[in-house]
């Protein structure tokens, strides 16, 4: 990816505070965990946005990334959006790890 990547300065909190066991190789630095690394999250969405990454997405995301830019261009999708036969939809989340101490 070369000078792509805008790799973040280091963590403003004393290491000594930091949390050891918890790595994230993003930062190369002790204090969360690579998955919980927000600054990573915001650098994965610019570089989507920039396209870089497109490569890597399924379909859909490619589908939605080319819809995405048609809106910001200004152009309208020629594809009606279907009715939904319901008045709300409701997302949630379900599952998922357990954490015991």
């Amino acid at each position: 990816m070369g000078n792509a990547v805008n790799w973040p300065s280091k963590m403003r909190s004393s290491s000594d505070q930091r949390d050891k066991s918890k790595w994230c190789e993003f930062r190369i630095e002790h204090g969360h965990q690579t998955d919980d690394c927000i600054a990573l999250r915001l650098e994965l969405a610019e570089l989507l946005k920039q396209r870089h990454l497109s490569d890597f997405l399924i379909e859909k995301g490619k589908e939605n990334l080319a819809r995405r830019k048609q809106q910001s261009c200004g152009k309208q999708d020629s594809t009606p959006t279907p009715k939904q036969p319901y008045d709300r939809i409701v997302n949630s989340i379900t599952g998922g790890f357990e954490v015991r101490r």
